[in-house]
């Protein structure tokens, strides 16, 4: 029975690492390992490590200066023994058969890679947007393209450049040393992905929702301020647009779009702070992904619109409230409208 190494980065999550780590316990695949790096995390968290390692054998704990979750990944890397891997996050949890039907995936279709289903789920009960379902229609067994293309499209229609729905055969990272970049703290998954999905020659797609992804406001994604660390997930998708020219012009102005699209909300949070100077910036760097993200199809009439009206309202001084609350209003939530009438 081939094992799985399930490396988790682990930084002041007392309150959530519970959940995930029984998800785990409860799998009914049994051949793994949970590798547990502790990033110096300044609460219970170290101690709840340890004694989940004395609960189970399978569990490693290695404990570390706070560096972080890049090089928490990489030393996570570094310590894994599986013929496979996959990453968890642990304020995240997932279905009790997730590992048994990667294994079964890998082991039927012979691929290199699985890229499955997943969720998102507010940590806050009153929030009616969530939860968000990512099943894309996307099955069965392709190419490396292919397996970008799902990657770079449109958040519901692909499988998105996350690395918490990807396992891979724990060869390819071995083989090339592929490493996670310790200068960039947000979109560092995107780019490792890439770069690890270029070496694969065949990607199963299961469309299986198994990963459940806690949504949290004090999140670095979530936060609704702007920092030098948010602004490295500009850097992330520019290194992107660069490693993908091998693969042709419809991909790379598909990921310039992504740039476009994953990252014109900063611009809003920048402008919602009154910084104009960060404002410019962000702008100026997003400005060679602003003509492929709505000449794309592969991105949301909706996403598009609320773009441009944002856009307006950024122009006319309107409040930063009210813009974050269009970006805010989901698909789901029009179409509720238009049904109802109002």
């Amino acid at each position: 029975m081939e094992k799985i190494s399930i490396i988790i980065p682990v930084y002041n999550v007392e309150n959530y690492i519970d959940k995930c780590i029984q998800s785990l316990f409860e799998q009914t695949y049994s051949n793994f390992e949970i590798i547990l790096i502790d990033d110096g995390s300044t609460d219970k968290s170290p101690i709840l490590c340890d004694e989940y390692a004395k609960k189970d054998n399978r569990v490693k704990v290695f404990h570390k200066e706070n560096g972080g979750v890049s090089s928490a990944r990489n030393l996570g890397l570094e310590k894994s023994t599986g013929d496979y891997i996959a990453f968890v996050d642990p304020d995240d949890w997932v279905e009790k058969d997730m590992i048994f039907f990667i294994m079964e995936d890998f082991k039927q279709n012979n691929v290199d890679a699985v890229f499955y289903g997943y969720d998102e789920v507010s940590s806050n009960s009153k929030n009616k947007k969530y939860p968000i379902i990512h099943s894309p229609e996307k099955t069965g067994v392709d190419d490396d393209r292919q397996a970008i293309y799902q990657m770079m499209i449109g958040i519901g229609k692909g499988y998105y450049t996350i690395i918490a729905n990807k396992a891979f055969k724990r060869s390819i990272y071995k083989d090339n040393n592929f490493l996670f970049d310790k200068e960039i703290a947000v979109g560092e998954d995107s780019v490792w992905l890439v770069e690890m999905v270029k070496k694969c020659n065949r990607v199963y797609f299961d469309n299986r929702v198994f990963y459940h992804w806690l949504q949290r406001e004090e999140s670095a994604s979530n936060s609704k301020n702007i920092s030098p660390k948010r602004l490295t997930a500009i850097k992330a998708q520019q290194i992107n647009c660069e490693n993908l020219i091998e693969y042709g012009d419809e991909i790379v102005e598909i990921a310039k779009g992504k740039l476009y699209n994953d990252c014109f909300f900063l611009q809003i949070i920048a402008y919602s702070e009154k910084n104009k100077s960060i404002e410019k910036y962000i702008k100026q760097q997003i400005e060679m992904g602003k003509k492929s993200f709505f000449a794309n199809n592969e991105f949301s009439k909706v996403r598009k619109i609320k773009v441009v009206l944002c856009s307006l309202m950024m122009k006319f001084k309107f409040s930063g409230k009210y813009i974050n609350s269009l970006m805010d209003i989901t698909t789901y939530d029009i179409k509720k409208k238009i049904k109802r009438g109002n």
